[in-house]
């Protein structure tokens, strides 16, 4: 990986206070069971569009290009369950997943992922869209911690109103990362 290379990816930024307080408190629970956990910083909450890893800055300014393509309306979404990847025989992350709106965010996507069809493949598998609040580093106390997602599987946090998604850089340091917006696209 050459330096002049920028971690970038496509995002919908959570920006309620209230509902990062919630999912707050949800990670409290969650550090609560004793388990080896890397939680998510309020600061850096959301829902990942697209994902395009290290990229020269010429293909950043045609991306940037390419999102203006992008014309849809501001949506709300319901943010609701507690879910893992991959499974829980072995979970890596902690998610919160959509009840309502979810095909709204399958659209932005869409959108998107169509948007940067000249610059980078299409990707497989479906969308499932779902906002990171924590990452599992070791097995440690994993029965606990299945416990507590078990207990707050269906937990609704609350409604969120997406009025813009971002272009965002990402910068990885020892404290985790720092994400910049490269560019913000208003949705009508």
């Amino acid at each position: 990986m050459s330096s002049s290379q920028i971690r970038c990816f496509i995002a919908l930024d959570l920006k309620e206070e209230s509902i990062k307080n919630r999912i707050e408190d949800i990670q409290r629970e969650l550090k609560s069971s004793g388990a080896d956990l890397k939680l998510v910083e309020r600061q850096n909450l959301h829902f990942t569009l697209r994902f395009l890893g290290e990229i020269p800055p010429q293909k950043v300014e045609k991306v940037k290009e390419q999102l203006e393509r992008v014309k849809a309306e501001s949506f709300e979404v319901v943010l609701k369950g507690i879910g893992v990847f991959p499974s829980f025989s072995r979970i890596n992350v902690i998610w919160i997943g959509v009840s309502e709106g979810e095909d709204k965010m399958k659209e932005i996507y869409d959108k998107v992922n169509d948007a940067l069809i000249p610059l980078f493949p299409k990707e497989r598998g479906e969308y499932v869209p779902h906002l990171t609040i924590a990452r599992v580093r070791s097995g440690r106390n994993r029965d606990k911690l299945i416990k507590v997602i078990e207990r707050l599987k269906e937990f609704e946090i609350g409604k969120v109103r997406f009025s813009e998604f971002q272009f965002k850089k990402s910068t990885l340091t020892p404290r985790g990362p720092i994400y910049e917006n490269l560019k913000v696209y208003p949705l009508g």
